[in-house]
């Protein structure tokens, strides 16, 4: 009996150590045949569950090690993740659930594993954290409605030359398994070369080029080109072409079609024998090259079938990912009020939004807008959220945050050509101005509590993602007790149409008094007038941060 795939390892506390690690697991999933689904929920439960034991089992312990083995059974994959940190069962069940408190970091890594595995386990054994992963394997698809059908037809066409009969049956019964159409051509073949031992039978495709290829049977000479000029004229006009070779050998050509698709060509030439075909070997041949074509458009409609599924699954995942990254609601301070809203498009982006309390009682705010959709854009967006709450603390300056950030995430979005445009905002807790910092993002809108409004001279800098030593620099906003400001995605003022294509657009949609509505008024009339007119769903998330100066400052609420 062979041994299933499994694989041990130890990492050392570098996040750097964990992309080699899940390209193993990756490789070995792939070559046993774990249907894509499962694939990517188990890579990204892995990513997720090694990348904590890094960063909270081996915090401040340079020597400390990261177990982790795993193998593959026919119905499950099953890992274990063996940490020296101090996290039991006990704070698992806490934390399994999204957290209300947006400042709050833990919890959310518990909940997406939790949602992409089947099974997740925390127990403390010998002093460490040991967390166990399983997850249940899809088994092998069965054959399409649109294959089995074919067959039906195929073999009720055929039901009356009794002759044929023990040729199509094994061929439909490769059918029925839905074999890849390679295969099932070559297992074809071989039934017609026991039954008609003297026919060369070829079946021809076309490559890119759209040039007749032979891809399974009887390999033609090079100066068959009667039988060429067959098959090209076959894929041209799909008619079967009855013709002769030299010395009078017989020619057969027959387009394999399904609802009216040419997929292939079956060809069949008589080597010694009679000059002609017999109503057997025609109604077999045609009987065959029906089944082919079922065989191609069946496995079409299986990767298509497919294809869709692991997309809605990807949107789901990446949803469940993005909805994880925007807080329900945003902390205060003495001197600052904060209201966020995000509308999440109908192709899941990268829209997110943060704002994060630091030690010396400032507010760090942050809005970004991950090129992409999909999973790719959720998982980086989640990267980018991840690296600045690493580096809230470490520098007061919003450029050189952007700096650390960029530097943290560029080198993985550099080769992908995936970029991220984002704005960081510093609010003080005493009187001095805030700080700006962008990178490609369009900057904040300031309406001052007297009546005037415009743009920021926030610097822009380059997107995120795009040179990994870029150094981003920080702007003073000078913002007055009463006065407004806007953060927001290109989503908001970008609907599609000739009415709005610049941040300025947003200008006219203010209110005569932004600064008499409390900011969750204010971000939920803009939303409304910014919103899709029409019955189509909005092409791009939708992203705003209101924030106000007190014109008192007390205690923010508990």
């Amino acid at each position: 009996m062979a041994t299933p795939p499994s694989g041990q390892t130890e990492l050392p506390p570098d996040n750097a150590a964990v992309p080699p690690v899940l390209e193993t697991v990756r490789a070995a999933l792939e070559a046993g045949g774990v249907h894509a689904d499962d694939r990517h929920a188990i890579e990204l439960a892995l990513a997720e569950g090694l990348n904590n034991a890094i960063l909270h089992g081996c915090r401040g312990r340079a020597d400390a090690r990261v177990g982790f083995r795993w193998h593959i059974e026919p119905s499950r994959f099953c890992a274990e993740i063996r940490d020296p940190g101090s996290f039991d069962a006990d704070q698992a069940a806490d934390r399994g659930q999204l957290p209300d408190d947006p400042a709050r970091e833990g919890g959310r890594g518990l909940y997406l594993m939790g949602r992409l595995a089947d099974r997740v386990a925390h127990q403390r054994e010998d002093g460490h954290h040991v967390l166990r992963l399983e997850k249940k394997l899809t088994p092998p698809s069965g054959a399409s409605d649109d294959t089995a059908q074919a067959l039906d037809e195929a073999v009720a066409e055929i039901g009356a030359a009794y002759e044929t009969i023990d040729v199509l049956l094994g061929m439909s019964d490769a059918l029925a398994r839905a074999e890849p159409p390679a295969d099932f051509e070559r297992r074809a073949i071989e039934r017609l070369h026991r039954r008609f031992p003297e026919l060369r039978l070829t079946v021809w495709t076309l490559d890119r080029d759209e040039r007749a290829i032979p891809e399974a049977g009887d390999p033609p000479g090079p100066a068959d080109r009667e039988l060429r000029d067959a098959v090209a004229q076959t894929f041209a006009k799909p008619t079967e072409v009855l013709g002769e070779r030299p010395a009078g050998r017989p020619l057969f050509a027959l387009p394999c079609t399904h609802q009216g698709e040419v997929t292939a060509v079956l060809t069949a030439t008589r080597a010694p024998g009679p000059k002609f075909f017999g109503s057997a070997e025609l109604a077999v041949l045609r009987a065959t090259a029906g089944l082919l074509g079922a065989a191609r458009t069946g496995a079409r409609a299986l990767e298509a079938r497919e294809r869709k599924l692991r997309f809605e699954r990807e949107l789901e995942i990446a949803a469940a990912i993005q909805s994880s990254l925007i807080p329900k609601t945003l902390p205060s301070n003495a001197r600052w009020d904060l209201h966020g809203l995000c509308e999440l498009a109908q192709e899941v982006g990268g829209d997110f939004f943060d704002a994060i309390p630091l030690r010396d009682g400032a507010l760090l705010v942050a809005i970004a807008d991950v090129m992409g959709k999909g999973i790719s854009a959720a998982l980086v967006a989640s990267s980018l959220r991840s690296a600045l709450r690493a580096h809230a603390e470490s520098s007061s300056d919003p450029g050189g945050l952007l700096t650390s950030a960029n530097r943290a995430i560029a080198p993985d979005l550099v080769p992908l050509g995936i970029f991220v445009t984002a704005c960081l905002l510093r609010l003080p807790p005493d009187d001095s101005p805030p700080l700006a910092a962008c990178a490609g993002h369009p900057p904040p809108i300031l309406h001052r509590r007297a009546g005037s409004s415009g743009m920021t001279v926030a610097p822009k800098g380059i997107p995120l993602g795009i040179l990994a030593d870029y150094a981003y620099r920080s702007e003073a906003i000078p913002c007055g007790p009463g006065d407004t400001l806007l953060l927001f995605t290109d989503g908001l003022y970008e609907r599609g149409d000739a009415t709005g294509e610049q941040p300025t657009d947003l200008l006219p949609l203010l209110p005569p008094h932004p600064s008499s509505h409390p900011p969750a008024a204010l971000a939920a009339r803009l939303f409304e007038r910014t919103g899709n007119t029409g019955h189509q769903p909005p092409r791009d998330d939708r992203t705003l941060v209101v924030i106000r100066r007190r014109t008192t400052s007390h205690p923010a609420p508990q």
